[in-house]
């Protein structure tokens, strides 16, 4: 089954919300960097493939549903490059107001984590083992459920006493 298909081919499947005319739908295209490749027809001029995991989400739906030609992708998982190509996209559709916004937010909680990671207690926590993490998870449930009594404050703090009873 093939995962890439030309303009030629993508015309020929009349998908919902593509355009049928080559330079119309090759804009298309660029604009929203579909993944492509480049294959030799042996002519002049250059052909290009596309991926289909890089087109419009309903297209890609069309194309799974009503034909044989694409073959699903073998996980939920997507490749780096189909990362990189889904965040170019995302960052591309955004004004130029909601760029500079977004870049704020980023730059704001990148600051707070940072300023989170220099506090003592929480570079402590962070390098505590999985085991320790998973105790110290399970003690701040017990504490938050109402388990404040001495004993059981005792018990708690020192699950190993509590195991070997």
């Amino acid at each position: 089954m093939k995962r890439w298909l030309s303009i030629d081919e993508l015309i020929a499947l009349s998908l919902p919300g593509l355009p049928s005319e080559r330079s119309a739908l090759s804009r298309k295209a660029n604009k929203e960097n579909w993944e492509k490749r480049k294959r030799d027809t042996g002519k002049r001029g250059v052909t290009y493939e596309y991926l289909i995991t890089s087109l419009p989400t309903h297209s890609q739906a069309v194309l799974t549903q009503t034909t044989d030609i694409v073959e699903p992708e073998p996980s939920n998982v997507l490749s780096q490059d189909s990362q990189k190509v889904l965040l170019q996209r995302m960052l591309g559709s955004l004004t130029e107001d909601e760029a500079e916004a977004l870049n704020q937010v980023l730059v704001r909680k990148g600051v707070e984590f940072i300023l989170l990671l220099l506090n003592d207690v929480n570079l402590q926590l962070l390098q505590l083992s999985s085991e320790e993490k998973e105790r110290a998870l399970r003690l701040i449930t017990q504490i938050r459920e109402g388990a404040s009594s001495d004993s059981e404050g005792k018990e708690l703090s020192n699950p190993a006493h509590k195991q070997a009873s």
